[in-house]
């Protein structure tokens, strides 16, 4: 059941992202040197989801860096519209601010719970990539968080779900695995924990079979970025070893889908720099992508 402090804290992390998309909306965010322009929901997201929309699967036929459920996520709310597809994110991230105040409600007082809630509602990190750029950290740390409250709430199974849920969405949160499984079973016991965690095995092994049998190697490419299966190159990836050309000035391709031109083209992971114009299938056009250049 929500507490009124829970309601207040949702209502001011929605609030203040709505507020964050219409200010950038009238007045753009300038982006500097230390605060990086990540345009990946309209260059790679959108992209992915016009393809997946026309029957392509990812992995097989075109490259995504992710497990299968960030991807289909969106694609739930794409139909609606192309913006309606970071509803996901959108609100994953707002509620992640409850989530932290009934995390650190467990160990601290109520006043610094809901402290803690609004440091992550008004952070300005989170509100940049996630309220406004659209970054894949959620749904994943959602789940990530709502498998600590619901393994100290004395949920372990439920915790292990969300857990799995999360690696599902975004693979970084594997990164968590270790003090995870370690609380897991201090909590639990071994036997009971590693019955609870073989759960959450089974649980992500049936959500990536379907992508392991149409194709093994670019599921494995993916979700390793690119560490296993290095040549592996998908039907609708640009050209070359890594899928990208090297060195090209003002170079038109139309080996990915959707076709683009731009300034430059760097030979890693598909990423480009400079400005950029894409033509989406159905005739939208999406001009100044500007990204980061490769490392």
């Amino acid at each position: 059941m929500l507490t009124k402090t829970i309601r207040w804290i949702i209502i001011l992390s929605l609030v203040v992202r709505v507020a964050v998309l219409i200010w950038e909306h009238f007045f753009p965010l300038q982006f500097s040197v230390t605060l990086e322009n990540f345009t990946d929901f309209y260059v790679y997201y959108l992209q992915q989801l016009s393809l997946l929309s026309q029957g392509y699967l990812p992995y097989r036929d075109f490259p995504y860096s992710y497990p299968p459920l960030f991807l289909f996520t969106l694609y739930a709310f794409y139909h609606l519209s192309s913006s309606a597809a970071s509803l996901p994110i959108v609100i994953a991230d707002a509620l992640s601010a409850p989530l932290v105040y009934l995390i650190v409600k467990k160990h601290s007082t109520g006043l610094l719970a809901v402290a803690a809630s609004a440091v992550y509602a008004l952070s300005p990190f989170f509100l940049v990539y996630e309220g406004i750029s659209w970054l894949s950290e959620q749904p994943m740390l959602f789940f990530l968080l709502l498998s600590v409250f619901l393994l100290e709430d004395g949920k372990p199974r439920w915790s292990v779900v969300a857990m799995a849920i999360a690696i599902m969405f975004k693979q970084d949160a594997i990164f968590a695995l270790p003090a995870y499984v370690f609380w897991m079973i201090r909590l639990n016991g071994s036997l009971r924990g590693l019955r609870n965690l073989g759960l959450g095995l089974v649980i992500v092994v049936a959500i990536s079979l379907p992508f392991l049998i149409i194709s093994p190697e670019g599921y494995a490419f993916a979700l390793s970025l690119g560490r296993l299966f290095p040549g592996f190159v998908t039907p609708l990836s640009l050209p070359g070893s890594t899928g990208g050309l090297s060195g090209v000035s003002s170079a038109s391709v139309s080996g990915f889908l959707p076709p683009f031109t731009c300034s430059t083209l760097i030979n890693n992971m598909f990423e480009v720099s400079n400005i950029c114009t894409a033509v989406l299938p159905g005739g939208q056009t999406i001009t100044n992508w500007i990204l980061i250049p490769a490392s």
